[in-house]
């Protein structure tokens, strides 16, 4: 449920941020909740307007990784389905970032008709998020997640691994 330093959970929307102290963090305006549990962090958007979940830290650069094929590779377990746009990325510094929509595969995942929710398991990869705008050399955020519509899920895990099978991406975000 925590990070691994030097790395740290920030909530961000509309220029405010908050981070995560003490296993528990709430932006002002309402818009996520994120909690720390046994099995990961707890993230709920409430739907009201656009926010971030990230891990953040001092910038790295990515390019040998990228070079070599990795990926971004998350497990998240879905207790509600967004009703719009969800957003996997990695950021780069202000106004930097490459991201792909997974929304249609938290849809596919969420429980339904008394279904359990389920891990997910979703890579992308870092190829994907360079050609989508992320700058691979000042990546100071390797994960961001950033939806405008109600969710609820947990990250049960984040890591690098080597991409498997033919490199596909996910949609770019819808301008």
């Amino acid at each position: 449920g925590k990070p691994v330093a030097p790395w740290a959970v920030a909530l961000s929307s509309k220029g405010v941020s908050t981070a995560l102290i003490g296993g528990r963090a709430k932006l002002a305006n309402g818009a996520l909740t994120v909690s720390a549990t046994q099995g990961g962090l707890r993230a709920t958007w409430n739907g009201s307007e656009a926010a971030t979940l990230a891990l953040s830290g001092p910038a790295v650069n990515l390019t040998r990784q990228t070079d070599g094929d990795m990926a971004l590779a998350v497990t998240l377990r879905v207790a509600k389905a967004p009703a719009g746009p969800v957003m996997l990325g990695m950021g780069c510094g202000s106004d930097c970032q490459g991201a792909a929509d997974i929304s249609g595969m938290l849809r596919t995942a969420a429980p339904k008709n008394g279904r359990k929710s389920r891990d997910v398991p979703i890579t992308v990869r870092l190829s994907c998020l360079r050609k989508a705008g992320a700058d691979i050399r000042t990546v100071s955020s390797p994960l961001e997640l950033t939806s405008r519509a109600a969710l609820s899920l947990a990250i049960v895990s984040a890591t690098l691994e080597p991409g498997e099978g033919p490199p596909t991406c996910p949609a770019p975000p819808q301008s």
